[in-house]
C-alpha cells in the first residue's frame, strides 16, 4: 500500500480545520457503454482510490463562514498609510 500523497493529508488538515466534513463520492463512467467506476491510481489501491475521490462539505444549514485569523496583521483601513 502506498502512502497517502502529501497535499492530499495537507487538504485533510486544512478542511478539519475548518470544520469540513469528508465526503465519499463514486466517480462513474460518462457517456455511452457501461457505467464503471473511474479509477484515479495505477494500482487500483482502495485506500487511495478514497483519498482521491474524497470531498469535503459544509455540515452547517446556513452559509460557509471561514474562522477567523489568528494572525497579527492589521485590517487594511483604506487610508493609504497615512
Amino acid at each position: 500500500m502506498a502512502p497517502e500523497p502529501g497535499y492530499l493529508r495537507i487538504l485533510r488538515f486544512h478542511a478539519h480545520d475548518l470544520k469540513l466534513m469528508p465526503s465519499t463520492t463514486a466517480y462513474m463512467r460518462w457517456g455511452k457503454g457501461p457505467k464503471k467506476r473511474l479509477r484515479f491510481t495505477k494500482t487500483g489501491d482502495p485506500k487511495l482510490e478514497e483519498a482521491y475521490s474524497r470531498h469535503f462539505v459544509w455540515p452547517g444549514k446556513g452559509p460557509f463562514h471561514p474562522p477567523a485569523s489568528h494572525g497579527k496583521s492589521q485590517p487594511h483601513s483604506g487610508e493609504g498609510g497615512r
